[in-house]
């Protein structure tokens, strides 16, 4: 079984970017069948996340209320990088139930929660 969270985005090339150069994320399959009918899929932890270019209309619309939360080994290693790529992120925050995280949102508007178990 697969679990795949697929975003509709119309900054589809900015969005790309930001997975690849800013998170350092490896791409796990790809296709550009036209300049229209383009998409690329990453490992997201133990899902998968799969971008597909959309026009503005039909861009996925999020709200604060979904984001992915993703446990990492090297919280600080990420939030730096993303910083030197130019995207905002939060500081890293300690939670009485033993987590450490921040959060960045990508170009289309999704927050990435990051964190790691501090137990």
């Amino acid at each position: 079984m697969e679990t795949r969270f697929c975003m509709h985005v119309a900054n589809f090339d900015e969005t790309r970017r930001f997975y690849e150069e800013g998170l350092g994320w490896k791409v796990y399959k790809e296709w550009s069948r036209s300049a229209e009918d383009r998409g690329v899929v990453y490992h997201a932890g133990t899902a998968l996340l799969e971008l597909l270019l959309a026009p503005a209309e039909k861009a996925s619309r999020l709200n604060e209320s979904f984001y992915l939360y993703i446990e990492v080994e090297n919280l600080e290693d990420i939030r730096n990088s993303v910083l030197r790529y130019g995207s905002a992120a939060t500081a890293i925050e300690s939670y009485p139930w033993g987590h450490r995280s921040f959060i960045v949102k990508d170009p289309a508007g999704l927050s990435l929660k990051f964190f790691r178990v501090e137990i």
